[in-house]
């Protein structure tokens, strides 16, 4: 079997990260690479399993995500999904997932097993924290009922259907990138995608770069004019939604953005052609702050026990 190779490629998150630290991008896209073969450098395995380790606040979105997925396929099958099923499901998700992280289950698979920041790290969880992680995906799911998407999404009918969270790729000019759009859909003459988010709104109106990502990566995928494509971001815990319709200068703006991205990126790297990067070329944030919450935390400076306490 050949070996996978490490091609350089261009998505939100990516973009994020290497604002965010020059450090962590590194050990997430470079010092992780092959860390799933047991047989791989053990610093890469190290990295690869701390590149999966997830707070309780984005464990929680990601089990609201994966449960309103859930919701979603069953309407495709015919079979609605109650409020009371959602939650059932997403309660036992939570417990679940908690054991596995804490009896450490991810040692034998980092991928397939949950590792919570907070186990890992020694973090006291409080019976309060575990019920606020709760009560997160249980409000998420209650608003995603309330505000009416569950009673829209079941009566989509199968041919309407165009994605449900598949990362699938797309062509900037010539850099290739990566989406994964939670709900997508035709509605009437329109493309509906729906982005469902658990955090705060940002107070921005315009469309994020994500939203304006997901609309590019729509008008490429099922051949759509821009101006038929409606994305909006739904703030489930807020309640709140903003609709956008991406014009054509804003995705100009979008796609000069990334060119500017991808020169940054390849600039940090040793070896651009083979995109090949060195730990020395990507320096720690100066945000401590930022360190503190980090699950790459123990590579980085080399003790885990050093992580400050929770505040």
């Amino acid at each position: 079997m050949a070996q996978l190779q490490n091609e350089f490629s261009w998505s939100i998150s990516r973009a994020r990260l290497f604002e965010e630290c020059l450090r962590k991008y590194y050990y997430y896209y470079y010092a992780s690479w092959n860390g799933w073969e047991e047989t791989g450098p053990e610093h890469a395995r190290l990295c690869y399993r701390l590149k999966q380790i997830v707070d309780l606040r984005a464990w929680a979105g990601d089990i609201s995500h994966r449960v309103i997925k859930a919701a979603i396929t069953s309407y495709r099958m015919g079979r609605p999904l109650s409020l009371e099923a959602m939650q059932s499901m997403g309660r036992n998700l939570l417990n679940r997932e908690w054991k596995e992280s804490a009896e450490s289950l991810w040692v034998r698979h980092p991928k397939k097993y949950v590792n919570l920041f907070e186990h890992y790290y020694n973090r006291t969880v409080s019976p309060e924290d575990r019920a606020a992680t709760r009560q997160r995906v249980f409000d998420a799911l209650q608003a995603f009922v309330d505000m009416g998407y569950a009673e829209e999404l079941r009566s989509v009918s199968t041919e309407d259907w165009l994605s449900v969270e598949e990362l699938d790729q797309f062509y900037i000019g010539d850099v290739k990138a990566w989406a994964v759009i939670d709900c997508a859909f035709r509605r009437g003459a329109e493309i509906a995608i729906y982005d469902w988010k658990t955090g705060r709104a940002n107070g921005d109106e315009g469309a994020s770069d994500q939203l304006v990502c997901y609309a590019l990566f729509a008008a490429h995928k099922w051949s759509a004019p821009l101006q038929s494509i409606r994305v909006s971001a739904v703030y489930l815990v807020e309640r709140s939604a903003a609709v956008h319709t991406v014009a054509a200068e804003q995705a100009i703006e979008f796609r000069e953005r990334v060119f500017k991205d991808v020169a940054k990126m390849a600039k940090r790297l040793a070896d651009p052609q083979r995109n090949k990067g060195r730990e020395e070329d990507f320096p720690r944030t100066t945000n401590r702050a930022l360190c503190a919450r980090c699950g790459f935390f123990e590579v980085c400076f080399g003790d885990r026990s050093l992580v400050p306490p929770k505040e």
